[in-house]
């Protein structure tokens, strides 16, 4: 099932039950709706004020419910696994999209509005864009605009003819970087798509690239270490950080002003001010898994193994605004699973297997 958990009144939880394990659950913004995707395709859309159940003395267990789960609409079934489900900033669209298709639904009504957009090729993103009812999808194939409603082109693709490698859409809908072979990324403006992109040509393959909150930078990881590029120039900002060669996971803070590259024995920050590299302080002999960060990006928390006589097992949390300081170690007494931070990231909730 999906569950929702009210902040202090466990009479409040609500229960929506599935077929299978869901593997996405998200609240429209107005929040009267539950919205679940299982791993079989199906979307489930519950009235959020349903699904409410008594609380026995048994607090693991419910009762029978009070208010049975209540679909607000049919249930939304499609081809394939779905990659991803999001909602329109207002509210009044839902986007589903599987690896070859994107479609647009009315949660007014409930129903589609438009056939499914078909792409040939592998697709990288897709989202809404803020200020226009538009969405932005990214593949293969190129960089499409179309019009939310209708799913209607909007303009020309950018780089049809790239066949692209790789392609991220920066969060402020400004810039999309492209990888268009194994060597090249192209900067791309997606407000002006008549200048001509800004190339970068790495000196060995890329591996990984990442795009900053700002759009003014971006990172790509290859065989021989970390770049950091200007994504206005196309100029390397400072040194290869070969360090960085072997990192897992790559990301940028909220204020754009550092690039974390964390490996599993080791986190770096490299100022995208001044250049310099500095190894987040920690205790010796641990190894890293499940990394997550708040919404702004100014903290980072890492579930840690101490490999030393005895495991301990701990979640460790930097500020990075403070990247010279000791983290916080939150003890656990097994291995973690899942963890999260609220949205004002004064609370971080974590779970582990008990």
């Amino acid at each position: 099932n999906a569950r929702v958990y009210h902040r202090t009144d466990a009479a409040e939880d609500r229960w929506y039950p599935f077929d299978t394990y869901p593997v996405k659950v998200l609240f429209s913004p107005d929040e009267l709706l539950v919205i679940a995707a299982d791993s079989e395709g199906t979307v489930k859309i519950f009235d959020s004020a349903s699904g409410k159940a008594a609380v026995t003395a048994d607090k693991d267990h419910a009762a029978q419910a009070e208010i049975p789960a209540k679909l607000a609409f049919e249930p939304i079934s499609h081809e394939g696994r779905l990659e991803d489900l999001s909602v329109s900033w207002d509210g009044h669209y839902l986007m589903s999209c599987t690896a070859s298709q994107a479609r647009i639904w009315d949660l007014s009504v409930g129903r589609a509005l438009t056939q499914p957009v078909v792409r040939e090729g592998e697709s990288f993103d897709a989202r809404f864009a803020s200020e226009d009812r538009e969405i932005i999808m990214a593949g293969s194939w190129g960089i499409q605009r179309y019009d939310a409603k209708f799913m209607e082109k909007s303009g020309e693709p950018l780089l049809a003819d790239a066949n692209a490698l790789n392609v991220c859409l920066g969060d402020k809908e400004q810039l999309a970087i492209a990888q268009t072979d194994k060597n090249t990324v192209r900067c791309v403006d997606l407000k002006n798509p008549e200048k001509p992109p800004v190339v970068f040509n790495s000196p060995a393959e890329i591996t990984q690239m990442i795009l900053s909150p700002d759009e003014l930078h971006f990172g790509v990881r290859t065989a021989e270490g970390l770049i950091v590029v200007d994504a206005i120039t196309g100029k390397p900002s400072g040194p290869v950080h070969p360090f960085a060669a072997g990192a897992a996971v790559l990301r940028f803070s909220g204020d754009s002003r550092q690039l974390i590259a964390i490996q599993t024995d080791a986190i770096h920050s490299i100022s995208l001010v001044d250049g310099k590299a500095t190894k987040l302080r920690h205790r010796d002999q641990v190894v890293f898994s499940i990394f997550i960060g708040d919404a702004r990006d100014q903290f980072l928390a890492a579930f840690a193994i101490s490999s030393g006589s005895k495991s301990e097992f701990m979640t460790m949390v930097w500020d990075l605004s403070k990247i010279d300081q000791p983290p916080m170690e939150l003890p656990h007494d097994d291995l973690l699973y899942v963890a999260g931070f609220s949205d004002d990231a004064s609370l971080i909730v974590t779970g582990t297997r008990n």
